[in-house]
């Protein structure tokens, strides 16, 4: 039994710190995710207004 102690305490001393470390990396990963899709939508502005500005133009211009 003293074994089985003794082994448990070690494993729970190694895991310390493992579920900061598990939640700073979904941190980081959401971060970057957010990043890349922040970029990718600045990059392509200008074809989303053009391209919204068309639409509403033709939704005009049929009842006009």
């Amino acid at each position: 039994m003293r074994v089985r102690l003794t082994t448990l305490r070690r494993h729970v001393r190694d895991e310390r710190g493992q579920g900061a470390l598990e939640y700073i990396g979904i941190l980081a990963i959401v971060l970057l995710v957010l990043t890349l899709a922040l970029a990718a939508f600045n990059a392509a502005g200008p074809d989303i207004t053009e391209g919204v500005s068309d639409i509403i133009e033709e939704i005009f211009s049929e009842r006009g």
